[in-house]
């Protein structure tokens, strides 16, 4: 009675391994494990850059087994998104992207490059980095406050109102300053004189005034 239990206990363990086993093989079938290894990228550019040359930038990605997409997208709406799909297998990336723009574009100022590597897995990194593009032809700006023929004076307060544009939209703004002596106030000549008398003209008023000193007194031989 003995043995047959602990053959019966045997075997309920044997019954029970095999199920988890099966589960597992299941889950995993061939027992391959799966890729939970993010691929790299990383994006280059100049940090300022003139919008005549367009924008240029590179992108480097890499992955243990395979990228799938490279998918790169811009702040400014105006730039189109880029987008690489592989088709087999490719562990490593690398190009250099250049953007042009037409003459009268409005595009300019800071404006961020996001990259995304994906792998096949679904695995997936980012990497950004901004990029100032100069367009000094699409700013503007005028004058509009203080116009001709508004004069200045000491002591009192100046508006000075500045609008200034950029490729359409519009941005105004105003101030106040106090005129001063040191800018206002022209120049004129110092009506103090500094010219002085000959050396003889002070050489005989002090003969003079030795002589009246000397009065009373007979004269020295």
């Amino acid at each position: 009675m003995r043995q047959r239990r602990g053959v019966r206990g045997w075997c309920v363990l044997v019954a029970l391994a095999g199920a988890v086993g099966a589960c597992e093989t299941a889950r995993n079938p061939g027992g391959v494990q799966l890729d939970r290894i993010s691929p790299t990228i990383a994006l280059s550019a100049a940090d300022t850059q003139q919008i005549a040359n367009g924008l240029q930038f590179s992108v480097d990605a890499s992955d243990n087994l395979g990228l799938k997409e490279i998918l790169v997208t811009f702040s400014d709406p105006t730039i189109a998104q880029t987008d690489t799909i592989f088709n087999t297998t490719v562990t490593s990336f690398n190009q250099g992207t250049k953007i042009t723009f037409p003459a009268n574009s409005g595009s300019g100022g800071s404006i961020t490059i996001t990259g995304r590597a994906t792998d096949g897995a679904g695995n997936f990194t980012q990497a950004t980095t901004v990029v100032f593009l100069s367009n000094v032809q699409a700013l503007t700006v005028d004058l509009v406050a203080p116009t001709a023929p508004a004069v200045a004076a000491t002591g009192k307060n100046i508006l000075v109102q500045v609008r200034s544009s950029w490729a359409g939209s519009s941005v105004s703004g105003s101030s106040s300053s106090r005129a001063t002596r040191s800018w206002i106030r022209p120049h004129r000549p110092p009506t103090r004189s500094c010219s002085r008398r000959p050396r003889g003209n002070r050489r005989t008023r002090s003969t003079r005034t030795r002589s009246r000193s000397r009065r009373g007194s007979p004269p020295s031989p």
